[in-house]
């Protein structure tokens, strides 16, 4: 799949960007780290961000009755990945991966199922995390992929813009 080309599709439509993780968990606060990071340097007026951290069973409905196509939920994952590495994709085809190796299995399952009955498409962006015990911060493997993605996300949100604005 290519990765910039689907982000790209994504955020060119209606996307809400949701945010989960624990960022007293090390690498499990990647989720927040980017949704922070993104808010910004790409302004909130380009993006609609629900920061759910580790509770987010608490904002499905919420993220239900939004006016976007999209969910793009960033999380950190475990499985036999090198850290770092990249998980992309719809969470429909992903559904083995969270099952198994998000922290957060069985509130994204169900959310998932919620935000599909209301006509809304799930995607993961997860980054492998190296530790997730108690602490504060990333691991540097960790915040090394994280920022990349970071910038690909920004650059697409500041050139998505202008593309819609030279269609008008």
């Amino acid at each position: 799949m290519d990765f910039t080309g689907e982000i790209a599709r994504l955020l060119g439509e209606k996307t809400c960007i949701v945010a989960v993780g624990n960022s007293i968990r090390r690498d499990d606060g990647v989720g927040l780290y980017l949704a922070e990071e993104i808010e910004k340097c790409a302004g909130a007026e380009r993006v609609d961000i629900v920061h759910a951290e580790d509770i987010i069973e608490s904002y499905v409905f919420e993220i239900a009755n939004r006016d976007c196509a999209n969910v793009l939920i960033m999380d950190a994952v475990q499985t036999a990945g090198e850290p770092g590495t990249l998980v992309f994709g719809p969470m429909d085809e992903l559904k083995t991966l969270v099952s198994n190796y998000s922290t957060h299995k069985l509130s994204l399952t169900l959310a998932c199922k919620i935000w599909r009955e209301r006509g809304k498409k799930a995607y993961l962006l997860g980054i492998e995390a190296a530790d997730v015990d108690f602490g504060v911060g990333l691991t540097q493997t960790v915040k090394k992929s994280a920022d990349a993605i970071k910038d690909i996300i920004i650059e697409t949100l500041h050139s998505t813009r202008k593309e819609y604005v030279y269609e008008q």
